[in-house]
């Protein structure tokens, strides 16, 4: 297999769009090797197989759906904006979504150490 990360990289974006376009059954080496306008049988010398290839199209599609930084603050700051909320006003929530939800804080927070 060949080791060019930009060429992978590239030949990953190709499939992501033809995958996108044509649906899992048009997502063959030859689909992914036009769309990237490289030689045919060029997907072929970085993917293993078409298995290997929808791997690493999972693999991108979920770096492209991460969030950015500044995404994943404002959604911290909104959650503590909302304990707030429920914890000050507990006569509208019951106890056990309080729980929860402070369950819920605590065990994303442990996990960003």
């Amino acid at each position: 297999m060949r080791k060019n990360p930009e060429r992978r990289r590239a030949l990953i974006d190709a499939a992501v769009e033809v995958l996108a376009r044509e649906g899992a059954r048009g997502l063959t080496f030859r689909a992914v090797d036009a769309e990237a306008g490289v030689p045919v049988g060029t997907a072929s010398n970085y993917f293993s197989s078409r298995d290997d290839l929808f791997t690493q199209v999972g693999g991108r599609i979920y770096e492209r759906l991460l969030p950015d930084e500044a995404t994943i603050a404002r959604s911290r700051e909104s959650l503590n904006w909302l304990i707030v909320e429920r914890l000050t006003l507990p006569e509208i929530f019951t106890e056990q979504e309080i729980h929860d939800l402070v369950d819920v804080a605590v065990r994303r927070m442990l996990s960003d150490d």
